[in-house]
């Protein structure tokens, strides 16, 4: 019983075991024994009107409440049992204090031997990945560990098949796949964080290439990773049951890496002329949680096209993009002439912030000119890039941001086309 534990304040605890630290008495008249809860619990002047310790008696009370502030009582069972050490777990995820997959996991995956503990493991790869701007926190390390176990999924029940064998010596491979995912992720397809991400299991799938395959993916490669990517955004396949579409992606990806063809179908066909209307009214662009699934999976159309400035003509993404000089989204057609108008997809921009900034709220007419078009090669090439050809030129010359959207969303998805052929 707690109330029970009592410390001697006359004796320093420093020279006590951890055996004789307390001491188990009842109805004691003695001042100087000590209840423990009473060090925890009460005030300092209470104590001292109690108690009257002397000054030796004081610095031993706070060096017992340091002390005891790390020495836990508790049970201890050893076992070379997994199953055994499980059970234990799940008794005590019954209890008033739930335990959560991850916590159960960290006291499964060790072995004291080499001192090898997910925990800290699991901390470092976090920390790591978030300095990329994709975190990996301990919950997904487990989903992407079960996903390559052979359970192929990673339901809880999946992680809870996860073994210290299996965990410790693929631990290695694990996390450079995971680094070899998150930059090919941004080197490829220009997200620069997980958030632009348009559904956040798609890092499943691509994670599932780079633990097969000991290479950056070769052309063909390449080309059918493009094609499961996009077709997984456009037609919505992650938005709902999203591990049946991963392990239907994981036999695709599978096939890529035996560098066998893989048949995907043009994503196109799920747009019907009412849903592109839909795709040309849709406003809000800012605030994600409004944007239809796919609206993200056309931002990486945008950025794989690998844009440039049209102030400077240097890629937008560089090696000093993410520390300096931000990529933003940025309004053709600004909201301070169209209002929420300008709010679409195919109103939108990949630019470096300096050229952004350089741009301000102007009217596209300033910097975008049928006379710069016509006259400068280089600049109709960058204009090219951002699927802005001389019919949106000339839409932005008269003003007409709805033709504007009509014709670059054509552009758009022709190029979508072409990536399918």
């Amino acid at each position: 019983k707690y109330r029970d534990l009592c410390v001697d304040i006359t004796v320093d605890p420093n020279v006590l075991t951890l055996d004789s630290l307390v001491h188990v008495i009842k109805n004691t008249d003695n001042p100087k024994f000590v209840p423990v809860y009473k060090i925890f619990t009460g005030t300092y002047s209470d104590f001292i009107t109690e108690v009257n310790p002397t000054s030796n008696e004081m610095n031993n009370l706070l060096a017992y409440k340091e002390k005891l502030k790390i020495s836990i009582e508790y049970d201890s069972i050893q076992t070379e049992d997994q199953e055994i050490a499980a059970n234990i777990f799940v008794a005590i995820n019954n209890g008033s204090s739930r335990l959560t997959e991850t916590d159960m996991m960290a006291a499964i995956l060790f072995d004291g031997l080499s001192n090898w503990y997910f925990y800290p493991k699991s901390e470092e790869l976090k920390i790591e990945t978030a300095n990329k701007r994709f975190e990996i926190g301990a919950k997904k390390q487990l989903q992407l560990l079960a996903l390559i176990s052979d359970s192929g999924d990673y339901t809880v029940s999946s992680i809870f098949k996860l073994t210290p064998s299996f965990v410790i010596p693929n631990w290695q491979k694990f996390k450079q796949a995971i680094h070899r995912t998150i930059d090919y992720i941004k080197a490829d397809f220009k997200i620069q964080k997980s958030n632009d991400l348009f559904a956040e299991t798609i890092f499943n799938t691509l994670f599932y290439f780079f633990y097969l395959n000991n290479a950056n993916p070769n052309i063909g490669q390449r080309k059918s990773i493009h094609k499961l990517v996009i077709a997984g955004g456009l037609s919505g396949s992650y938005k709902t049951s999203t591990l049946t579409t991963v392990k239907k992606d994981m036999l695709q990806i599978e096939a890529i890496v035996k560098n066998e063809p893989i048949e995907v179908s043009s994503p196109l066909r799920f747009f019907s002329l009412d849903e592109k209307q839909d795709i040309l009214n849709m406003g809000a662009f800012k605030k994600v949680s409004n944007l239809p699934y796919f609206a993200n999976c056309f931002l990486i159309i945008l950025g794989m096209t690998d844009p440039k400035s049209i102030k400077n003509g240097l890629p937008i993404f560089n090696n000093s993009t993410e520390r300096i000089n931000f990529v933003e989204r940025h309004h053709i057609f600004p909201k301070s002439t169209h209002g929420n108008n300008s709010d679409n997809i195919f109103n939108i921009m990949l630019l470096d912030s300096f050229s952004n900034n350089g741009i301000d709220n102007n009217h596209p007419s300033t910097y975008l000119t049928t006379e710069n078009f016509h006259h400068d090669a280089d600049f109709r090439e960058i204009l090219k890039g951002h699927f802005i050809g001389i019919d949106e030129i000339t839409d932005i010359e008269r003003n007409d941001l709805e033709s504007f959207k009509r014709h670059r969303m054509t552009k758009i998805m022709e190029h979508i086309h072409l990536l399918f052929i």
